[in-house]
């Protein structure tokens, strides 16, 4: 799953009460939320400036707060699946016996659950489902985000790896040369 621009569109009140639940005072969670409450912007020109422009929500892309922002934008997000956080990117992770019955439908039905109640939005063009191993023979049925079922693919790139079904590291190489 990739969040779509969660760091454009911070919730200030829902990012304070997430500060809280960490055991921050009151003092230093006003003082980070502050930063992201009625920042503005202009532009200049050769020597020409804009109005100023009064941003709506989101973290400077240079800012030193937007890794601390984003980690705790998605440290709740607890499912009953292998999940891996990065950044933006959630990795659920799924191993399944010959005759086992996968869950993975509803561990991203709880992520999208999670993720409307904290004011996140999933991509759904750029989330994959990978199959691996023996079940790319008889595959568990295709995965569904509201009405759009996610693209099931051979291969894919995440954190600069390139892994394919076979688990085999052709494909990595041949992306890097």
């Amino acid at each position: 799953m990739v969040f779509a621009k969660a760091l454009d569109h911070v919730d200030r009140n829902l990012f304070g009460e997430k500060l809280k639940s960490f055991g921050l005072s009151e003092i230093i969670t006003d003082l980070i939320t502050s930063f992201l409450h009625d920042r503005q912007q202009r532009t200049a020109i050769d020597g020409y400036l804009s109005n100023w422009a009064v941003l709506r929500g989101g973290i400077p892309r240079e800012s030193w707060l937007r890794p601390l922002v984003n980690f705790i934008l998605i440290d709740n997000l607890k499912l009953d699946m292998l999940t891996h956080k990065y950044v933006d990117d959630t990795t659920l992770s799924e191993m399944l016996g010959k005759s086992q019955v996968s869950w993975m439908q509803s561990a991203v039905d709880e992520l999208i659950t999670w993720s409307k109640a904290n004011a996140m939005n999933v991509n759904t063009w750029n989330t994959k489902e990978m199959v691996i191993g023996p079940l790319t023979r008889n595959p568990p049925t295709q995965i569904v985000i509201g009405d759009r079922t996610v693209d099931r693919v051979l291969q894919f790139t995440l954190l600069g790896v390139t892994v394919n079904e076979v688990l085999k590291w052709n494909d990595h190489v041949v992306s890097r040369k």
